[in-house]
């Protein structure tokens, strides 16, 4: 809405309702021990594992083996459990002023209200593997967030730079959250490692954007077609929890003692694997003045990751640390290594390094609907780790394996070397 030649003014509003109606189709049944134990654990005297045969027949057991009447109530019991609807409701806004004080500057003001609904996944997905397990949680919350943002652009014809500011305030964050070892049965010494979504109290991202296109025609009129460009990203978020996470009051429990430095590592703010490194692209191109074919070249540099700026989920299973083992004494386990050294903290096991990459692309349009692509990647067959791939290793689980003690198999997480791509695009 533009109010005056140097005044504007944009709002938006946004109503969601978003319900999860589960169902189970009894015809298409899953295995009955994905959900048992799941919440409603099977009771100390029912005899899960083993023959009829073998059943103490003086302790008060109940026989509660696979495809019993008692292993069957107990699906039943979970899958009710499960099955709870969810129902979800926001109101969503965003308020926008754009000033417009003299012809060469535009400064814009952002705030936004905003909700996003847990996904399907996110409530109900079902896991179960010894080494690696996913408990649903129907009590899950929307996450909200709160943006602010500032923006100043400096233009003269078609150049221009935008320098950018923002900060997003999240309440109950969704966060995959390893929630410790769990027995499935009541009294059972045998534990799964789960984890679980659940809604962290709060999170905060603060970040920088710069984006800038410098048209050389603007400046010297035989360069025209030729043009620069810069993007800039830098990014920081933390999530935080009022008081201490309850997945650290066992194991602070146990070390406070002899590692009493876990303590601070325990609270202090976590950081956001999501966000990616400093990011730098460089541009430079030209297009034909009749607009039918054009080149780019983009330099783009990314920073390493810092080990503050990553966090490693399993850390309290992978430090030095006193801890009890399928009984109540309490043992001293050694820490595990990673890639060559010792896990001392909850830093992040791998991290990508700093490294640069040179694309090149060229456009072809013989008439008007019809666009040609092609492009030339990696340019210099640089061989490179991007963070995306790095926080996707795991050390535990049954995918994205390496062997953790000396990074062996990391290469198949590399980028692709040179590698070069065509397309064609027809538009009606």
């Amino acid at each position: 809405m533009q109010l005056t030649s140097w005044l504007g003014l944009d709002l938006n509003y946004r109503y969601d309702h978003v319900k999860y109606l589960p169902s189970y189709d009894e015809n298409i049944p899953v295995p009955n021990g994905l959900i048992t134990g799941l919440f409603k654990k099977f009771k100390s005297t029912d005899y899960v594992y083993g023959s009829k045969y073998s059943m103490p027949k003086d302790k008060g057991y109940t026989y509660c083996a696979y495809d019993t009447p008692c292993y069957k109530q107990n699906f039943k019991d979970n899958l009710a459990l499960l099955l709870r609807k969810t129902d979800y409701k926001h109101h969503s806004y965003n308020l926008g002023l754009n000033l417009d004080p003299t012809n060469w500057l535009r400064v814009q003001l952002k705030y936004a209200n905003g909700f996003r609904a847990p996904t399907s996944d996110e409530i109900y997905m079902t896991f179960k593997h010894p080494q690696f397990s996913i408990q649903p949680n129907t009590d899950l919350k929307a996450e909200t967030s709160k943006t602010k943002e500032v923006a100043f652009t400096f233009y003269k014809n078609s150049s221009y730079i935008t320098l950018n500011a923002f900060q997003n305030d999240y309440r109950n964050f969704i966060d995959l959250v390893e929630v410790g070892e769990r027995p499935i049965e009541e009294g059972s010494t045998i534990t799964y490692p789960f984890h679980q979504n659940q809604n962290r109290d709060r999170a905060r991202v603060r970040g920088i954007e710069i984006a800038s296109r410098l048209e050389m025609g603007d400046l010297f009129e035989k360069l025209q077609g030729f043009h620069l460009g810069y993007k800039f990203t830098y990014q920081k978020g933390r999530i935080k929890d009022n008081g201490l996470h309850p997945k650290y009051e066992e194991f602070l429990k146990l070390n406070k003692d002899k590692y009493p430095e876990y303590e601070a590592i325990a609270r202090k703010p976590q950081p956001m694997n999501a966000l990616q490194p400093t990011t730098s692209v460089y541009n430079i191109g030209y297009d034909a003045p009749s607009q039918k074919w054009g080149v780019d070249m983009y330099i783009t540099n990314v920073a390493a990751k810092k080990a503050k700026d990553s966090f490693n989920s399993q850390w309290t299973s992978m430090v030095k640390r006193q801890e009890k083992q399928y009984s109540d004494d309490v043992k001293d386990i050694p820490a595990t290594t990673a890639n060559g050294k010792e896990v001392k903290d909850s830093r992040g096991l791998w991290r990508n390094n700093r490294y640069t990459v040179i694309d090149t692309i060229a456009y072809w349009k013989p008439i008007k609907n019809l666009t040609f692509t092609a492009g030339v990647y990696n340019l210099t067959n640089k061989k490179y780790l991007t963070w995306d791939s790095a926080r996707s290793v795991r050390h535990l689980g049954t995918i994205n394996r390496v062997e953790t003690a000396t990074g062996k198999g990391l290469n198949r997480f590399y980028a692709p070397g040179r590698n070069y791509r065509m397309s064609v695009q027809f538009e009606f």
